[in-house]
């Protein structure tokens, strides 16, 4: 019942500092919807429409997006760990000062992203094409050691 109520609250609505950590929301269309703020560890978003969304300054540990569109979204600040990205699309996204920390990008798509203050920490390297002239590549290195928890 809750699940469908948030799909409901798609196309605009606002979840802004809400705890979605441990649901499944996989193949969902929250296209839209304010997630900013909002906690979403070990929930599964695998197929899930996040296109435009506002997903600035979330928290997001141990999840699950494959496959995910995060196109058009703003993730400007948000914190990443251990989180499953293959097959994502970030085209357009904004990931200004997003932290993605041991987060696996296997074919995940990032065209005409920003990427300015980006941290990346993992095995391979991230490079972000900016589908114009040549790529930004994302800061490579240890974890902040300020910053959410």
């Amino acid at each position: 019942m809750m699940i469908k109520a948030l799909a409901r609250k798609g196309r605009n609505g606002s979840l802004a500092g809400a705890d979605l950590s441990f649901l499944d929301l996989s193949g969902l269309d929250l296209s839209g919807l304010d997630l900013s703020e909002a906690m979403l560890s070990a929930s599964r978003l695998r197929g899930a429409n996040l296109a435009g969304c506002n997903l600035a300054s979330v928290f997001v540990q141990d999840a699950d997006l494959t496959a995910a569109n995060l196109s058009h979204a703003v993730l400007a600040g948000a914190f990443f760990q251990r989180v499953g990205f293959a097959d994502a699309e970030f085209a357009a996204a904004d990931l200004a000062g997003v932290s993605l920390l041991l987060c696996n990008l296997t074919r995940a798509r990032f065209e005409a992203v920003i990427a300015t203050g980006a941290i990346y920490y993992g095995k391979a390297p991230w490079t972000v094409a900016d589908g114009g002239e040549g790529g930004r590549t994302g800061r490579r290195g240890s974890p902040p050691s300020t910053g959410r928890p």
